[in-house]
């Protein structure tokens, strides 16, 4: 890792230059190591991520993997990366601006879940980088009940309501990381998984709860097969029912 410049540090990735925005611990010790703490989800954008594809960003924080994503659809592609937290939209623009990526990606500073609505954002803190923000309840990844640092009222889409109203064209690929509501958001994206186009996702699953378990036998009724499986190897949070799952067309 190359020291910080004026605040700047290289992401570990290899296949391309990329730079990110260092202002917070977490960044330093984990977003300008997000390469090496997810290889599977670097690894699945690298294989399926071709020139000229769409993708879906949702719970892209500071934009780590937008910005690989970015690199590997080239031009003709396009990326929505959806963030919904005020101080990691901040990040995530600065990234965007900095790595030269805004002919091909469009953050997004709402939520995505099962209904259009008004919703609440319940903040953990407002430290760049930082995870674990919920939508709608404070119920966190795991089940338990939380006091918010902050609560801040926001737009929230469905998928499928964000792709026909702004007619957008078909989706290739979509990363999912909303620490929870996971189940939420598939729900609101039934029409879109199941187009053609459609062919790849990576999705954070927690298989004690049911409605992710659910949308595991979803996914597989309408094509989607398992072609990864593995703990989540984030530092914030140790489970051993939270899997990161890659699914695709094969």
């Amino acid at each position: 890792m190359e020291a910080a410049r004026n605040n700047i540090v290289r992401l570990d990735y290899e296949r391309h230059d990329l730079f990110i925005h260092i202002d917070s611990h977490i960044e330093i010790e984990s977003r300008a190591f997000s390469c090496q703490k997810e290889p599977d989800t670097v690894a699945w954008i690298d294989k399926y991520f071709k020139e000229g594809d769409r993708a879906l960003d949702i719970g892209a924080n500071i934009g780590a993997y937008t910005l690989i994503m970015s690199r590997n659809v080239g031009d003709r592609g396009m990326i929505y990366a959806f963030e919904p937290g005020w101080h990691n939209f901040y990040q995530l623009n600065r990234n965007i601006i900095l790595n030269k990526c805004e002919s091909n990606t469009m953050a997004l500073n709402i939520a995505l879940t099962s209904d259009k609505k008004i919703n609440v954002f319940n903040y953990r803190d407002f430290i760049f980088g930082s995870s674990l923000h919920t939508l709608g309840k404070a119920v966190d990844f795991v089940g338990n009940e939380f006091k918010p640092y902050a609560c801040q009222q926001i737009l929230s889409y469905t998928v499928d309501a964000f792709i026909e109203e702004f007619n957008l064209r078909p989706i290739n690929h979509i990363k999912l990381d909303v620490d929870g509501i996971e189940a939420e958001v598939i729900k609101g994206a039934q029409r879109t998984l199941k187009t053609p186009p459609c062919i790849s996702m990576m999705v954070e699953l927690n298989e004690a709860f049911e409605s992710d378990r659910e949308c595991i036998e979803f996914l597989h009724q309408i094509g989607f097969k398992t072609v990864s499986r593995r703990p989540n190897p984030s530092a914030f949070y140790q489970s051993e029912t939270i899997y990161n799952y890659i699914f695709a067309k094969i």
